[in-house]
Protein backbone atom coordinates (compact mmCIF):
# COMPACT_ATOMS: atom_id res chain seq x y z
CA UNK A 1 0.00 0.00 0.00
CA UNK A 2 0.73 3.73 -0.43
CA UNK A 3 2.58 5.46 2.57
CA UNK A 4 0.82 8.83 3.24
CA UNK A 5 2.28 11.48 5.05
CA UNK A 6 1.32 15.04 6.08
CA UNK A 7 3.79 17.61 8.24
CA UNK A 8 3.21 20.77 10.01
CA UNK A 9 4.85 23.68 11.34
CA UNK A 10 3.17 24.82 14.86
CA UNK A 11 3.66 27.62 16.59
CA UNK A 12 4.78 27.37 19.98
CA UNK A 13 1.03 28.68 21.66
CA UNK A 14 -1.07 27.24 23.39
CA UNK A 15 -3.95 27.76 21.20
CA UNK A 16 -2.09 26.64 18.22
CA UNK A 17 -2.03 22.92 19.77
CA UNK A 18 -5.65 22.67 19.26
CA UNK A 19 -5.62 24.42 15.06
CA UNK A 20 -2.78 21.92 14.62
CA UNK A 21 -5.09 18.85 16.24
CA UNK A 22 -7.60 19.64 13.80
CA UNK A 23 -5.51 20.18 10.70
CA UNK A 24 -3.72 16.78 11.32
CA UNK A 25 -6.57 15.15 12.03
CA UNK A 26 -8.19 16.30 9.07
CA UNK A 27 -5.31 15.38 7.31
CA UNK A 28 -5.19 12.02 8.09
CA UNK A 29 -9.08 11.64 7.56
CA UNK A 30 -8.31 12.80 3.87
CA UNK A 31 -5.91 9.73 3.48
CA UNK A 32 -9.34 7.76 2.80
CA UNK A 33 -7.02 5.24 4.25
CA UNK A 34 -9.72 3.31 6.05
CA UNK A 35 -8.97 4.26 10.09
CA UNK A 36 -11.85 4.25 12.01
CA UNK A 37 -13.00 6.99 14.54
CA UNK A 38 -11.12 5.11 17.44
CA UNK A 39 -7.90 5.74 15.85
CA UNK A 40 -8.67 9.05 14.37
CA UNK A 41 -9.90 10.17 18.25
CA UNK A 42 -6.59 8.26 19.52
CA UNK A 43 -4.41 10.10 17.23
CA UNK A 44 -6.42 13.75 18.34
CA UNK A 45 -5.38 12.58 21.62
CA UNK A 46 -1.57 11.87 21.04
CA UNK A 47 -1.31 15.13 19.31
CA UNK A 48 -2.63 17.42 21.57
CA UNK A 49 -0.60 15.70 24.73
CA UNK A 50 3.24 15.79 22.45
CA UNK A 51 2.24 19.06 20.96
CA UNK A 52 1.17 20.13 24.54
CA UNK A 53 4.13 19.37 25.84
CA UNK A 54 6.47 20.66 22.92
CA UNK A 55 4.97 24.47 23.68
CA UNK A 56 5.55 24.14 27.71
CA UNK A 57 9.03 22.97 26.36
CA UNK A 58 10.27 24.42 23.45
CA UNK A 59 10.32 27.80 24.16
CA UNK A 60 10.63 30.32 21.18
CA UNK A 61 11.90 27.76 19.50
CA UNK A 62 9.83 26.34 16.48
CA UNK A 63 7.63 23.11 16.61
CA UNK A 64 6.92 20.66 13.69
CA UNK A 65 4.32 17.66 13.61
CA UNK A 66 4.91 15.11 11.19
CA UNK A 67 2.57 11.99 10.47
CA UNK A 68 2.90 9.14 8.35
CA UNK A 69 0.44 5.89 7.73
CA UNK A 70 2.06 2.48 6.50
CA UNK A 71 0.79 -1.06 6.46
CA UNK A 72 1.36 -1.60 10.06
CA UNK A 73 0.85 1.44 11.85
CA UNK A 74 0.32 5.12 12.08
CA UNK A 75 3.07 7.10 13.66
CA UNK A 76 3.24 10.96 14.92
CA UNK A 77 6.26 12.99 15.57
CA UNK A 78 6.44 16.13 17.44
CA UNK A 79 10.02 17.60 16.90
CA UNK A 80 11.51 20.71 19.07
CA UNK A 81 14.43 22.30 19.82
CA UNK A 82 14.53 21.48 23.64
CA UNK A 83 17.54 19.08 23.95
CA UNK A 84 15.72 18.06 27.70
CA UNK A 85 14.05 14.66 27.38
CA UNK A 86 11.38 13.95 29.88
CA UNK A 87 12.33 11.99 32.55
CA UNK A 88 10.58 8.22 33.12
CA UNK A 89 8.27 8.08 36.26
CA UNK A 90 5.16 9.50 37.86
CA UNK A 91 4.91 12.87 38.65
CA UNK A 92 4.42 14.25 42.09
CA UNK A 93 0.88 14.26 43.16
CA UNK A 94 0.30 17.80 43.39
CA UNK A 95 1.87 18.60 40.06
CA UNK A 96 0.60 20.50 37.62
CA UNK A 97 2.25 19.06 34.58
CA UNK A 98 4.23 15.84 33.52
CA UNK A 99 1.34 13.55 33.02
CA UNK A 100 0.75 14.05 29.48
CA UNK A 101 3.52 11.51 28.12
CA UNK A 102 1.54 9.07 30.61
CA UNK A 103 -1.52 9.34 28.80
CA UNK A 104 0.88 9.08 25.71
CA UNK A 105 2.16 5.76 27.15
CA UNK A 106 -1.59 4.69 28.52
CA UNK A 107 -2.55 5.24 24.52
CA UNK A 108 0.02 4.44 22.30
CA UNK A 109 1.48 0.75 21.25
CA UNK A 110 4.78 2.04 21.04
CA UNK A 111 6.20 5.34 21.84
CA UNK A 112 9.94 7.03 22.24
CA UNK A 113 12.01 10.45 22.59
CA UNK A 114 14.97 10.72 20.60
CA UNK A 115 17.74 13.40 20.72
CA UNK A 116 18.02 15.38 17.04
CA UNK A 117 20.53 17.69 15.76
CA UNK A 118 18.03 20.53 16.89
CA UNK A 119 16.41 19.26 19.78
CA UNK A 120 14.49 16.42 20.48
CA UNK A 121 11.57 13.98 18.89
CA UNK A 122 8.79 12.62 20.86
CA UNK A 123 7.04 10.09 18.89
CA UNK A 124 3.80 7.48 19.15
CA UNK A 125 2.90 4.92 17.39
CA UNK A 126 -1.26 3.15 16.86
CA UNK A 127 -0.94 -0.34 15.62
CA UNK A 128 -3.15 -1.24 12.22
CA UNK A 129 -5.16 -2.37 13.15
CA UNK A 130 -5.12 -1.36 16.81
CA UNK A 131 -4.58 -4.82 18.76
CA UNK A 132 -7.48 -5.51 21.85
CA UNK A 133 -5.84 -4.45 25.04
CA UNK A 134 -7.15 -6.06 28.01
CA UNK A 135 -6.69 -4.95 31.52
CA UNK A 136 -6.35 -7.46 33.88
CA UNK A 137 -6.25 -7.74 37.89
CA UNK A 138 -5.02 -10.45 40.33
CA UNK A 139 -7.74 -12.85 41.81
CA UNK A 140 -9.20 -10.99 44.81
CA UNK A 141 -11.05 -12.96 47.57
CA UNK A 142 -14.66 -12.29 47.81
CA UNK A 143 -15.32 -9.71 51.03
CA UNK A 144 -17.41 -10.82 53.86
CA UNK A 145 -20.85 -11.46 53.55
CA UNK A 146 -20.97 -12.98 50.36
CA UNK A 147 -22.09 -17.00 50.07
CA UNK A 148 -19.30 -17.71 48.06
CA UNK A 149 -15.84 -18.89 49.45
CA UNK A 150 -12.45 -18.66 47.76
CA UNK A 151 -11.70 -16.17 44.68
CA UNK A 152 -13.04 -14.46 42.04
CA UNK A 153 -11.18 -12.71 38.96
CA UNK A 154 -12.26 -8.80 38.87
CA UNK A 155 -11.65 -7.03 36.33
CA UNK A 156 -10.94 -3.07 36.37
CA UNK A 157 -13.39 -1.49 33.93
CA UNK A 158 -16.40 1.29 33.72
CA UNK A 159 -20.17 1.37 34.25
CA UNK A 160 -21.43 3.57 31.69
CA UNK A 161 -25.39 4.88 32.39
CA UNK A 162 -27.60 6.95 30.13
CA UNK A 163 -29.81 9.65 32.40
CA UNK A 164 -32.72 11.62 31.15
CA UNK A 165 -34.36 14.15 32.91
CA UNK A 166 -37.16 17.16 32.27
CA UNK A 167 -35.97 20.22 32.76
CA UNK A 168 -39.05 22.18 33.77
CA UNK A 169 -42.48 21.23 34.67
CA UNK A 170 -41.60 17.31 35.02
CA UNK A 171 -42.90 15.60 38.19
CA UNK A 172 -40.51 12.61 37.90
CA UNK A 173 -36.61 12.54 38.63
CA UNK A 174 -34.13 11.48 36.61
CA UNK A 175 -34.76 7.84 34.22
CA UNK A 176 -32.44 5.57 33.43
CA UNK A 177 -33.03 4.72 30.16
CA UNK A 178 -29.60 2.75 28.83
CA UNK A 179 -26.39 1.18 30.75
CA UNK A 180 -22.91 -0.41 29.14
CA UNK A 181 -20.19 -2.07 31.23
CA UNK A 182 -17.17 -1.53 29.43
CA UNK A 183 -13.81 -2.88 30.08
CA UNK A 184 -11.40 -0.01 28.70
CA UNK A 185 -11.16 3.43 28.72
CA UNK A 186 -11.71 3.38 25.02
CA UNK A 187 -14.95 1.13 25.17
CA UNK A 188 -16.61 4.02 27.61
CA UNK A 189 -15.60 7.20 25.36
CA UNK A 190 -16.73 4.95 22.36
CA UNK A 191 -20.17 4.11 24.04
CA UNK A 192 -20.82 7.86 24.56
CA UNK A 193 -19.51 9.13 21.55
CA UNK A 194 -21.46 6.41 19.05
CA UNK A 195 -24.40 7.45 20.67
CA UNK A 196 -24.03 11.10 20.50
CA UNK A 197 -23.49 10.34 16.67
CA UNK A 198 -26.48 8.27 15.98
CA UNK A 199 -28.84 10.86 17.99
CA UNK A 200 -27.66 14.05 17.01
CA UNK A 201 -29.96 14.57 13.45
CA UNK A 202 -32.98 14.04 15.79
CA UNK A 203 -31.83 17.04 18.07
CA UNK A 204 -32.40 20.66 18.15
CA UNK A 205 -29.86 22.75 16.85
CA UNK A 206 -28.44 23.91 20.15
CA UNK A 207 -28.27 20.06 21.58
CA UNK A 208 -26.76 19.41 18.30
CA UNK A 209 -24.11 21.96 18.22
CA UNK A 210 -23.14 20.83 21.95
CA UNK A 211 -22.79 17.16 20.69
CA UNK A 212 -20.50 17.97 18.29
CA UNK A 213 -18.72 20.50 20.09
CA UNK A 214 -17.72 17.24 22.98
CA UNK A 215 -17.03 15.14 19.46
CA UNK A 216 -14.55 17.32 18.35
CA UNK A 217 -13.34 18.98 21.53
CA UNK A 218 -14.30 17.83 24.68
CA UNK A 219 -14.19 14.46 23.82
CA UNK A 220 -10.42 14.60 24.88
CA UNK A 221 -10.81 15.93 28.51
CA UNK A 222 -13.51 12.94 28.38
CA UNK A 223 -10.51 10.67 27.57
CA UNK A 224 -8.08 12.11 29.75
CA UNK A 225 -10.36 11.80 33.18
CA UNK A 226 -11.12 8.33 31.99
CA UNK A 227 -7.23 7.10 31.65
CA UNK A 228 -6.89 8.92 34.99
CA UNK A 229 -9.78 6.55 36.39
CA UNK A 230 -11.92 9.35 37.17
CA UNK A 231 -15.84 9.09 36.84
CA UNK A 232 -17.66 12.38 34.44
CA UNK A 233 -20.53 12.98 33.17
CA UNK A 234 -21.33 14.09 29.42
CA UNK A 235 -24.65 16.38 29.40
CA UNK A 236 -26.85 17.91 26.55
CA UNK A 237 -30.68 19.92 26.70
CA UNK A 238 -33.18 18.91 23.84
CA UNK A 239 -35.60 21.13 24.25
CA UNK A 240 -36.83 20.56 27.72
CA UNK A 241 -35.10 17.42 28.50
CA UNK A 242 -31.22 16.87 29.81
CA UNK A 243 -29.42 13.96 28.97
CA UNK A 244 -26.17 12.85 31.31
CA UNK A 245 -24.49 10.32 30.59
CA UNK A 246 -22.45 9.06 33.51
CA UNK A 247 -19.61 7.12 33.51
CA UNK A 248 -17.59 5.95 36.83
CA UNK A 249 -14.64 3.26 37.60
CA UNK A 250 -15.68 0.13 38.59
CA UNK A 251 -14.43 -3.55 38.81
CA UNK A 252 -16.29 -6.11 36.93
CA UNK A 253 -17.14 -9.62 38.52
CA UNK A 254 -18.25 -12.45 36.18
CA UNK A 255 -21.69 -13.64 37.36
CA UNK A 256 -21.64 -17.52 37.88
CA UNK A 257 -22.71 -19.78 34.98
CA UNK A 258 -26.12 -21.00 35.11
CA UNK A 259 -27.68 -23.98 33.42
CA UNK A 260 -25.42 -22.94 30.15
CA UNK A 261 -26.85 -19.38 30.20
CA UNK A 262 -24.50 -16.76 29.13
CA UNK A 263 -24.86 -13.88 31.65
CA UNK A 264 -23.68 -10.26 31.21
CA UNK A 265 -21.04 -8.92 33.75
CA UNK A 266 -21.69 -7.30 36.60
CA UNK A 267 -19.82 -5.03 38.52
CA UNK A 268 -18.73 -3.85 41.86
CA UNK A 269 -18.40 0.13 42.67
CA UNK A 270 -14.97 1.16 42.78
CA UNK A 271 -15.52 4.81 43.91
CA UNK A 272 -18.63 6.67 45.35
CA UNK A 273 -19.89 9.22 42.94
CA UNK A 274 -22.86 11.69 42.76
CA UNK A 275 -25.48 11.27 40.93
CA UNK A 276 -25.65 12.90 37.53
CA UNK A 277 -28.46 14.82 38.04
CA UNK A 278 -30.02 16.16 41.29
CA UNK A 279 -28.26 15.27 44.51
CA UNK A 280 -31.79 13.61 45.65
CA UNK A 281 -32.11 11.39 43.10
CA UNK A 282 -31.42 7.55 44.32
CA UNK A 283 -28.14 6.33 42.75
CA UNK A 284 -28.99 2.82 41.18
CA UNK A 285 -25.31 0.50 41.35
CA UNK A 286 -25.42 -2.37 39.32
CA UNK A 287 -26.36 -5.28 41.53
CA UNK A 288 -23.61 -8.04 42.09
CA UNK A 289 -25.77 -11.67 42.01
CA UNK A 290 -24.65 -14.22 45.21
Amino acid sequence: MAVHRLALSVPATPHAVTVARHQAVDGIRDWDAELDDEVLHTAALLISELLANAVQHAGAGGIRLASHLTATALRIEVSDSSPLLPLPGLPDEDAESGRGLLLVAALADRHGVEPTPTGKRCWAEISRPAPPKTETADPLPLGPGNAATGTVRLRPGYWCECWTETVRGGTEGPVLVASFDAYTASQADRWVSVTLRVISPALDADASDAAWTWLYDDRIETRRALLRREPCTVTIRHSNTRITWAIRPVLHLPLAHSEAATHPASAIQQRSTATPAADSTPHRTPRVSS
